[in-house]
């Protein structure tokens, strides 16, 4: 899949994902958006993880409906979106607040109870470093873009 996010004016930007067979989803987002949806895309490549949040648009998942409230969804996350969306909230915090040196710690307190947590926390503990880097390289070549230019990523399911 082809993930392009397309800098506007006015913190207005589009976020656009063609699936590899040819539909395309999107949607216009904030900059904190790009952010949050650049870190999802670092996480899940780097933990190889198919089926969080890029995994499920790319098997037909339209990304407008991720905003809708839960009872009128017509899907349900995977527990490898719910385990993603914890990792890349408290990325996101660290790239405002600075960095935790108890991430894996705060990640499994933040997943009490929710099994996935227990299978994935080493994965993220031993890949944390890489994840982070992938996430400042990308925010940072988003951050030198020009307005109506666009960063385009590939995801592979």
């Amino acid at each position: 899949m082809k993930i392009s996010f397309t800098k506007g004016k006015s913190n207005n930007h589009i976020i656009s994902c063609k699936r590899d067979d040819g539909t395309i989803t999107w949607m216009h987002i904030d900059s904190f958006f790009v952010t949050h949806d650049v870190c999802h895309y670092a996480v899940e490549t780097r933990l190889a993880l198919q089926n969080a949040f890029y995994g499920m648009l790319a098997s037909g998942t339209d990304i407008n409906d991720f905003e809708l409230p839960k009872a009128k969804r017509t899907f349900e996350l995977t527990d490898q979106a719910v385990f993603t969306e914890q990792i890349v909230n408290l990325l996101t915090i660290e790239h405002s607040q600075g960095r935790m040196n108890n991430f894996v710690d705060v990640l499994n307190e933040v997943c009490k109870g929710n099994t996935i947590s227990l299978v994935l926390s080493p994965i993220v503990k031993e890949n944390l470093e890489q994840i982070r880097h992938s996430f400042e390289t990308l925010i940072n070549q988003w951050d030198l873009l020009p307005e109506e230019k666009s960063m385009t990523l590939i995801f592979e399911k």
